[in-house]
């Protein structure tokens, strides 16, 4: 009679077992002729990805068919990353991250991702020390919603 309930409670451990994958999330390209402006944002931007949205209108697509990510790094370890709409000019601002990573790791780094996909993989970690950590976002419309985050625990 409670056999129902089990499909449940173990459907969430089922499905972070493995991660997520580009194919769960992706998006049909298409061809588009002309980009828009960018629409450089008036705050709530810093003047380094300021400078980069002055030159970035020829930029190539490569996320979520018809946007443009890019990252950028402050020179000590961070970096942010934003996404531009090619049909309409329209700055959508990232989140920023430490790139601190251990030494003795020698694993992914940064951002993935692929035009054909809503899928952003990001690999981060903090003061050069394990955990690092690997969180997975999904473009829903106008922001990325975190969907998981695992941890690559230091080998033994």
């Amino acid at each position: 009679m409670r056999a129902w309930l089990l499909p449940i409670i173990f459907l969430p451990f089922v499905l972070l077992a493995a991660p997520p994958k580009y194919e769960a999330y992706s998006v049909v390209v298409h061809h588009i002729k002309k980009f828009a402006r960018t629409q450089i944002p008036k705050s709530g931007i810093d003047w380094k990805m300021e400078d980069y949205l002055h030159y970035s209108d020829k930029e190539p697509l490569n996320f979520a068919d018809k946007f443009t990510l890019f990252d950028i790094g402050c020179g000590t370890g961070c970096i942010e990353y934003c996404l531009i709409d090619r049909t309409s000019g329209s700055v959508y601002l990232g989140m920023d991250f430490n790139q601190d990573f251990p030494n003795d790791y020698h694993g992914l780094m940064g951002l993935h991702y692929r035009r054909d996909s809503r899928l952003l993989v990001v690999y981060h970690a903090t003061g050069y020390e394990y955990p690092v950590h690997v969180s997975y976002y999904v473009w829903q419309s106008t922001n990325m919603t975190l969907f998981a985050t695992n941890e690559i625990r230091a080998p033994k």
